[in-house]
């Protein structure tokens, strides 16, 4: 046989096995992705035990939600204490002084051009919940945009109590109306 037919087999047959393991590590990592919500997110203030301001992993769990901060102590509010969720979309400026410095040292308004990019948008997650004595809480994380959401859905399927969706604040469905005169 030729050298280069045999060659060209075993290039196709290492490409074919790379990309069965391709595929395969994709669809392992979707499988592990729909069992539970997780993300990072700034815990603002409200979790008992864990500082304001701190970085961490927020989890839903069949118990109820986790937070488990890069060092330091961890907080849990189970499934049954959550008395409501709510969910809000803000923004904050990034950079700091020397991103407002740089805008008020640019000519002719051009400061506001830059204004426009140096805004960081995220969602903000605020579960009210009662502790083992029956005293009311809140805590409040930072989460990336359009996460809030899923976190309380998530919540609420798996049993949460939260008050309903304004109709102002629900996504607008876009639906194509035929009318007939």
């Amino acid at each position: 046989m030729n050298h280069n037919f045999v060659a060209g087999k075993v290039r196709l047959t290492l490409l074919l096995a790379a990309l069965v393991l391709l595929c395969t590590a994709v669809a392992s990592a979707q499988a592990a992705g729909e069992s539970s919500t997780s993300t990072t997110v700034t815990h603002v203030m409200g979790l008992q035990g864990v500082h304001n301001n701190t970085n961490g992993k927020l989890t839903i769990t069949t118990s109820g939600l986790d937070f488990q901060p890069g060092s330091g102590a961890s907080g849990q509010i189970s499934i049954a204490s959550i008395r409501d969720i709510f969910v809000g979309s803000e923004d904050r400026q990034v950079g700091g002084v020397p991103m407002m410095m740089g805008k008020a040292a640019i000519p002719y308004s051009g400061g506001r051009v830059i204004s426009l990019f140096s805004h960081k948008k995220y969602d903000s997650l605020t579960v009210q919940y009662t502790d083992a004595n029956g005293g009311l809480h809140g805590a409040i994380f930072r989460i990336a945009r359009g996460q809030g959401s899923a976190y309380r859905q998530e919540l609420v399927a798996k049993g949460a109590h939260a008050s309903p969706v304004p109709e102002a604040e629900k996504p607008a469905t876009q639906e194509v109306k035929n009318e007939s005169k």
